[in-house]
């Protein structure tokens, strides 16, 4: 059984809006989160034309973002990940 606090820990972390430029991807969560990563690490989307970073999708009940028109896809948790991971190399 699924606990309430892991629920809405999950619809948290739903992302509302993404965007990518050409240096990082961002993205906002129902929670209020906002998070950015290089879009380096992501060579699909770095290297993908502005107009076809724009169209992006949730996959499965919002663990994941599609880009259809790049084919690729990135786990809310690995963006979390890197991104506390970049925070303890500052720390």
């Amino acid at each position: 059984m699924t606990s309430s606090v892991t629920d809405e820990f999950d619809e948290a972390l739903v992302p509302v809006d993404v965007y990518v430029d050409d240096a990082m991807i961002h993205v906002r969560f129902k929670g209020g989160l906002e998070i950015a990563s290089p879009v380096g690490e992501f060579p699909r989307l770095r290297d993908a034309a502005p107009e076809k970073r724009i169209r992006w999708q949730l996959n499965g009940r919002g663990y994941g973002i599609h880009w259809p028109d790049v084919d690729e896809d990135i786990t809310v948790r690995g963006l979390i990940a890197r991104d506390k991971s970049r925070l303890a190399d500052v720390a």
